[in-house]
């Protein structure tokens, strides 16, 4: 019931050896039943069913990528060894590791960074005791060809004078309650507030965030708990929520309408601003949640 992608596709391969392959062009919650057939039973309006028949299984996802695009090159770095786990803390500790795997001739390209690196598990911040120079801690990693990922998570925490929470607060960029006001959900931080990524001027303002935070030395961006998750009995925002969507999009509706490409949306915010700041470099940057078409703005897990 808690999943962190939605990918509404089925593909058959028929006896022959030739393929199709059927689409539910929709991002309400969908079951996807194969018991009797194909059945796709989505909540919210009708949708359409897109069919892409072909000689063999590649044909169709050829198809398929010609309709939700492909993934674009990554950077060279991010083909190679990655390291990542929950949670590498202080510096010194990042730094110890990083040095293990060269002098056990260990092959590895990439260390990641979880929340343990961040003052109070708040994003775009550095913890001032854990993390006190963090381009000095990424200039020392690259000195030894270490490339470093920094996870941020969507949950803003509630808290007057945290940079991120107002200028946010200023752009009313929330996702709203059903009673009006933003929703509010406990995350690592504790009561947070969500940026609604269904709107292009809070996604500037998103993407606009990672300028100063890449200066530190980052090379690439996490995006996790980004269903988005919250602590409660239902893992994530109530589905009568609010997101004042552009038309573009579809306009105003319901968390319920809007919760599968949540985290492909937050995607493209990131991306988006990655992209702003270094304009000469292709970035990398991998969500864990997204929605069929995503892996134009993100891998994902």
């Amino acid at each position: 019931p808690h999943l962190y992608q939605s990918h509404p596709w089925v593909l058959a391969v028929r006896a022959d050896g030739s393929a199709f392959g059927l689409l539910a062009d929709t991002t309400w919650r969908c079951r996807v039943d194969l018991s009797h057939g194909i059945l796709f039973v989505a909540e919210g309006p009708p949708f359409p069913l897109i069919a892409i028949d072909g000689d063999s299984p590649q044909d169709v996802v050829r198809g398929l990528t010609r309709l939700i695009g492909t993934l674009p090159l990554p950077p060279f770095w991010a083909l190679g060894y990655h390291q990542c786990r929950y949670s590498y803390y202080p510096d010194t500790r990042v730094l110890e590791v990083a040095r293990e795997f060269r002098a056990r001739h260990i092959p590895a390209d990439v260390i990641w960074l979880d929340i343990d690196y961040m003052d109070r598990h708040r994003s775009f911040t550095f913890h001032p005791v854990f993390f006190p120079s963090p381009a000095q801690m990424t200039a020392q990693l690259r000195e030894i060809e270490f490339r470093t990922v920094a996870i941020i998570d969507p949950g803003i925490h509630r808290q007057a004078g945290y940079e991120v929470y107002d200028r946010g607060q200023a752009l009313d960029a929330w996702v709203q309650a059903a009673g009006g006001g933003p929703v509010i959900g406990r995350v690592w931080p504790g009561d947070c507030v969500f940026p609604d990524f269904t709107r292009a001027e809070v996604r500037r303002w998103w993407g606009d965030l990672y300028g100063p935070f890449l200066a530190r030395g980052i090379d690439g961006v996490w995006n996790d708990m980004n269903e988005p998750a919250v602590f409660n009995d239902s893992k994530t925002l109530p589905l009568d929520a609010g997101h004042r969507a552009d038309p573009e999009l579809g306009g105003p509706g319901p968390h319920a309408r809007y919760h599968n490409v949540y985290g492909m949306l937050m995607a493209r915010a990131t991306r988006e601003g990655v992209l702003k700041a270094r304009p000469n470099r292709r970035p990398f940057v991998l969500s864990r949640a997204n929605y069929l078409g995503g892996q134009r703005y993100a891998a994902a897990w």
